[in-house]
């Protein structure tokens, strides 16, 4: 099954411009070897809570967001403007749409909220979005997916990785392995990456480092194979917010920018989701089924939006009928749907 899955110093970009937080309303390759598998049956318990969810009243919502957006106000006004830092990225609290003392990465939070809502109820199923402006700082999400296994999305820190290993000069054969791994997400090639990286545990930990070179400190590389037919690394659980700073530093690590520009020729039949935006962008996608069978399928990348600026951008569904399919066209709703609404209020850098 081919499915969708970097070590170095990164620089951190600091400045944020000030905007308003809110709270996230509702609104997320397969790893298998080898071949590919399309489908799946089935809705999960999980989605058809999230499918309620989204059918609260609008106008309930609308004055509960006017509310949490007047309090923050009031306690940003009393915070002091000058000598402050900007704080380390942190894994944002269930039910926030940005880090708490953070200012969103968006423009116009509380009426995205609102919009993502109502496209998350029309697609019915349990959808996730995170954004993070290019080199750091704050990560905005929407809907209710969180967080969940990593599939082929895991194959971009493995790249870099391999590249790493090889202190910048991978051989012909290791570029090989990475185009296929990265352009048509070959679990084959994959693989071989993985065990050129030396026996499983070392291997997940080369792979970590890569995270942790990019602030991420809680993501922990799976070495095991947990399940069988499926590879170790692309069972990781990584959450979408890692994954939206992740891309959003990338640029920013050594040795990542072969990686980046394989991102950037993914495929034809793989470029749903971030690849049908209609904007510049690299990326990867990953997908495949959970234990009862209901595909979960999920992309990460880096997008220039039409002012030019630069965005680490997550996205993640468990489609409501369970099919890989559907999965895809969810993301490619979600993708389309922040090419016309986000907004940064950073301007991104490394």
């Amino acid at each position: 099954m081919r499915k969708g899955s970097s070590a170095g110093s990164a620089r951190r970009r600091c400045g944020a411009g000030i905007a308003l937080i809110a709270i996230v309303a509702v609104l997320g390759g397969c790893q298998r070897t080898p071949g590919r598998a399309v489908g799946g049956a089935g809705s999960t318990a999980a989605s058809a809570s999230a499918h309620a969810t989204s059918l609260s009243p609008l106008q309930e919502e609308t004055e509960r967001l006017r509310r949490e957006r007047d309090r923050l106000r009031s306690e940003l006004s009393a915070q002091p403007t000058n000598g402050t830092k900007t704080p380390s990225p942190k894994t944002s609290s269930p039910g926030s749409g940005t880090e708490p003392g953070q200012a969103p990465a968006v423009r116009d939070l509380p009426a995205l909220q609102v919009s993502f809502a109502r496209l998350a109820a029309r697609l019915g199923g349990v959808e996730g979005l995170a954004v993070t402006s290019l080199g750091g700082g704050a990560t905005t999400q929407f809907g209710s997916w969180r967080t969940g296994v990593g599939w082929s999305t895991v194959k971009v820190p493995l790249a870099v990785a391999a590249v790493s290993r090889a202190q910048g000069q991978p051989d012909a054969g290791t570029r090989r392995l990475m185009r296929l791994a990265l352009t048509s997400s070959d679990n084959a090639a994959a693989e071989q990456l993985w065990a050129g990286l030396g026996e499983p545990g070392s291997a997940a930990a080369q792979v970590q480092a890569v995270l942790r070179s990019a602030g991420d400190a809680d993501t922990l590389v799976q070495s095991r194979r947990v399940r069988p037919g499926f590879t170790a690394f692309g069972q990781t659980s990584w959450s979408l917010a890692s994954q939206a700073r992740f891309m959003a530093l990338l640029p920013c690590l050594r040795h990542s920018g072969e990686v980046l520009d394989l991102m950037g020729q993914v495929e034809p039949d793989q470029r749903w989701g971030i690849g049908a935006m209609g904007l510049p962008s690299q990326f990867k996608g990953g997908w495949g089924p959970g234990l009862t069978g209901g595909y979960l399928v999920r992309q990460m990348g880096i997008v220039t939006l039409a002012n030019g600026s630069r965005v680490g951008l997550a996205l993640a569904s468990e489609p409501a009928d369970g099919r890989f399919e559907t999965g895809a066209a969810n993301l490619t709703a979600l993708a389309r749907w922040a090419a016309a609404n986000i907004r940064t209020t950073e301007s991104g850098g490394c």
